[in-house]
């Protein structure tokens, strides 16, 4: 197995994971956790060590040029823990979270359980009432380090088929991307904004029948408010005292290398 293979297996993971929550009104099944600075609790770093033992056990692919990652400089142990950092798991050595109560989750949130936000917001997405609350759990738990969440409050604001709420429209009358759109595309320029790639399937997804003019002449609005939006919670986080969201160079040149990745926002 190359390192192409371990990586698209990796973010396939992720993409699948968004598209999950696109079309079904789905649980999570989540690991139970209150330490803010360790978002697992079991510790990837065995599971990672496997996966670089596969990956280093070939030799260098030819394909790979000078100044690209190989099987030798991939550091698949941290690259897997900033995916757990930021809350992008793969389904494994989790609690599942999905019989709990609304009660229960909300006791785990209280202390800080990042995974019972994503839970109790996926649970209350489909009440009408429950709007405000939906928002603040997803950006709490991107506060605390979970730049996914952005991902799923960007879905909860745009799609209808999850959440059965009306659709906003993309364009306005002028033919120019909505006010409500573009609410909603803020919050994975946030994510992008933070070091947190992984938004690019979503905002693919989002994006993908808007005429490439339309959306190049609304990008510089999306971009600002999407910073914003990111200044917000870093503020949130300062008054926490967490530091700043850290960018992973390495999980940059993964995502650029292997699927092309063009940042949107991010100056290159």
């Amino acid at each position: 197995m190359n390192i192409r293979s371990i990586l698209i297996a990796v973010i396939l993971i992720g993409i699948a994971a968004i598209l999950y929550f696109l079309y079904t009104d789905a649980n999570d099944s989540n690991t139970h956790q209150s330490n803010i600075a360790n978002p697992l609790a079991n510790d990837p770093a065995p599971i990672a060590k496997q996966n670089k033992e596969k990956i280093l056990s070939v030799s260098t692919n030819a394909a790979l040029t000078k100044g690209k990652l190989t099987p030798e400089n991939f550091d698949v142990v941290s690259f897997m823990q900033w995916r757990s950092d930021r809350g992008h798991f793969d389904g494994s050595s989790q609690t599942d979270y999905s019989n709990y109560s609304v009660e229960t989750l909300s006791d785990l949130v209280v202390n800080r359980d990042r995974l019972a936000m994503l839970t109790l917001a996926q649970m209350l997405s489909i009440d009408e009432h429950s709007e405000q609350r939906v928002i603040d759990l997803y950006e709490e738990a991107a506060v605390l380090g979970y730049t996914y969440a952005l991902t799923r409050l960007a879905d909860f604001k745009l799609s209808n088929k999850v959440y059965r709420r009306e659709q906003p429209n993309k364009l306005n009358a002028e033919g120019q991307l909505s006010d409500q759109f573009v609410d909603g595309l803020k919050y994975l320029a946030a994510a992008e904004l933070s070091g947190d790639p992984f938004m690019l399937a979503a905002f693919s997804y989002q994006t993908r029948d808007i005429d490439p003019d339309v959306l190049k002449q609304g990008l510089p609005r999306i971009c600002a408010e999407g910073q914003n939006a990111l200044n917000a919670l870093e503020a949130k986080r300062q008054a926490l005292g967490l530091k700043e969201f850290k960018h992973s160079e390495q999980v940059l040149q993964v995502v650029a290398q292997e699927f092309n990745y063009k940042p949107w926002c991010t100056k290159e």
